[in-house]
C-alpha cells in the first residue's frame, strides 16, 4: 500500500473520530472533553454543523486512498483543512491567550499532519 495511502486513511480515521467524539452528543461529550457546555440549540448546530463537514472530509480522504488518480486532490484538500484549522487556534491563541493542553496538542497535530501532506504532495507532482 502507497505511503499516501497509509497517510490518508489514518488521518480520516482520526478526523472521523475526532468529529464523532464531540458531535453526537454535544451536551455530554463538550463538558467532559474541553470544560464547556451548551447553552442553547444553536451552540448544538454549530458543533454538528462542524461535524459533518469533518465526516464530509474524512470520508473523502478515505475513499481517496484506495483511488492513486485522488492522492493529489485529498492530500491538498487535507494541507487546506489543517492549514485552516490551524490558522484559527494560532489566531485564537493570540487573541485569546493559550487554551488548555488538549487544544495545543490538537494544533501540534494538525501543523504535523498539514507539514507531512506537503511533503508527500511535493512527491506526487
Amino acid at each position: 500500500m502507497a505511503l499516501e495511502s497509509i497517510f490518508l486513511i489514518l488521518v480520516s480515521v482520526g478526523v472521523f473520530s475526532a468529529a464523532l467524539g464531540y458531535g453526537i452528543v454535544p451536551s455530554k461529550s463538550l463538558p467532559f472533553m474541553y470544560g464547556i457546555s451548551l447553552t442553547n440549540k444553536n451552540m448544538a448546530n454549530i458543533f454538528r454543523a462542524v461535524t459533518g463537514l469533518y465526516v464530509a472530509f474524512a470520508v473523502f480522504w478515505f475513499f481517496s486512498a484506495f483511488h492513486i488518480e485522488l492522492y493529489f486532490s485529498a492530500i491538498l484538500s487535507l494541507i487546506l483543512f489543517m492549514s485552516g484549522i490551524a490558522f484559527g487556534r494560532i489566531t485564537s491563541i493570540i487573541l485569546d491567550g493559550l487554551p488548555d493542553k488538549i487544544i495545543v496538542g490538537y494544533l501540534i497535530v494538525e501543523l504535523v499532519l498539514l507539514s507531512m501532506g506537503y511533503f508527500l504532495i511535493l512527491g506526487i507532482s
